[in-house]
């Protein structure tokens, strides 16, 4: 068979099955009408057969008949009303049982973390109490906490507790543990060679002229205005201060913060702190040392 012979085919089998199509539409759009009107026939003897058998009493039959109606109608919408009820109250039953669940699980919780507290009370410095089944925790003072780990410290290190701390060997021991090792020494003392100027980061004169010129313009501790303006914001702000430091001659320099000093102004005000410092025997290197040097 060639190809045109199967069009052929395919053609008639698609009509015939849209003949079939349509006929099947025809008719279930004509059955519609027809039960309307076979409802209606039905109904109507109906009536009639009623009216004949209950001549008298029909009215009240319609009657009784509407109200039942009626009455079927409310009673379901009772009973969906009746079923929306049920299910809110069985929602906040469940609703009241996780809220128990969850409240107890978090007392549980306090109770685990109070007893873990209450077994390291030494250590954390905390009393507790326990009031009508309430779990209260109250923090001891500032001065009395310190006072009680002073007092553990003196026992763990076999001294009495009325000897003062060592507070210099405490601050070597913290930086031995806490900071850089190339900061301190091996005692824990400060190792000074640390914080001198590094190859490659010589302090030029021009750099010392801007410095004196930021000072003089902006103020004492404003740092990052003077890098931002004097230096293209490339200088070390630590170095800034330290610089200032030695252009002051001293090495407190918190009484001059905020103040914009002139460059004449800074040559004496170094000079009088240099004299200073000659004459409380506290002179290091061109620098008045107001405030004692860490160990």
């Amino acid at each position: 068979m060639n190809q045109m012979g199967v069009i052929a085919i395919k053609r008639k089998q698609s009509y015939q099955l849209n003949v079939k199509i349509n006929y099947i539409n025809t008719a279930h759009q004509i059955k519609k009408p027809c039960q309307y009107i076979q409802k209606c026939i039905l109904f109507r003897l109906l009536y009639k057969f009623c009216k004949q058998l209950i001549p008298l009493n029909f009215n009240l039959f319609l009657i009784f008949y509407f109200y039942h109606l009626l009455f079927h109608l409310i009673f379901n919408y009772l009973l969906k009303f009746a079923k929306k009820i049920n299910k809110l109250i069985r929602n906040q039953r469940k609703n009241r049982e996780k809220k128990e669940a969850f409240k107890h699980k978090k007392i549980q919780i306090n109770i685990n973390h109070y007893n873990y507290l209450k077994q390291n009370i030494q250590q954390v410095g905390i009393i507790f109490q326990n009031k009508k089944s309430k779990l209260t925790l109250k923090l001891v003072q500032k001065k009395s906490l310190s006072e009680y780990y002073r007092k553990i410290k003196m026992k763990k290190n076999g001294k009495s507790q009325n000897q003062p701390l060592d507070f210099t060997q405490y601050a070597k021991n913290m930086r031995k543990d806490l900071s850089n090792q190339d900061i301190c020494l091996e005692d824990g003392a400060l190792n000074h060679s640390y914080f001198l100027t590094k190859k490659g980061q010589y302090w030029t004169p021009l750099n010392q002229k801007a410095l004196q010129r930021g000072i003089e313009l902006f103020g004492v501790g404003n740092w990052k205005e003077i890098n931002y303006d004097e230096f293209s914001g490339k200088a070390n702000i630590v170095e800034l201060e330290l610089r200032t430091c030695m252009i002051l001659g001293i090495n407190d320099i918190t009484e001059y913060y905020g103040k914009k000093i002139s460059e004449e102004e800074q040559e004496e005000i170094k000079k009088s702190n240099i004299a200073k410092g000659k004459k409380e025997n506290k002179l290091k290197d061109n620098i008045y040392q107001k405030l004692q040097q860490m160990q």
